[in-house]
């Protein structure tokens, strides 16, 4: 682990090692306003599209096969109902990792 830190930036290596000590943790990669899309038909919504996972277990599952940067991160959209409740939605790695011989 120590040659692949070298080619990290500093941040990079200190994430890497909290890691390796604390265990993962979840990053945002990328937050999309999904319901702002919506307005393109005039139907504006309250719907948030995120990007999350850990880094190092993102690059350590496309190290073994690239075509799973298709799902790692992972998406999740937050959004409010027709009744006006908080939807949280997102599907489990398990379904979609299973075609590359891929587990959770």
């Amino acid at each position: 682990m120590q040659a692949s830190l070298r080619r990290w930036g500093c941040g990079d290596q200190k994430r890497a090692m909290e890691y390796k000590e604390n265990g993962p943790k979840l990053s945002i990669f990328e937050q999309r306003d999904h319901g702002a899309l919506l307005q393109i038909v005039g139907r504006r919504r309250n719907a948030l599209q995120y990007e999350i996972g850990n880094p190092l277990t993102a690059s350590n599952m496309t190290r073994h096969n690239l075509a799973a940067a298709l799902y790692a991160p992972l998406r999740v959209v937050l959004f409010e109902d027709e009744r006006g409740k908080g939807v949280f939605e997102y599907d489990k790695p398990s379904s979609f990792l299973a075609s590359m011989a891929m587990s959770e």
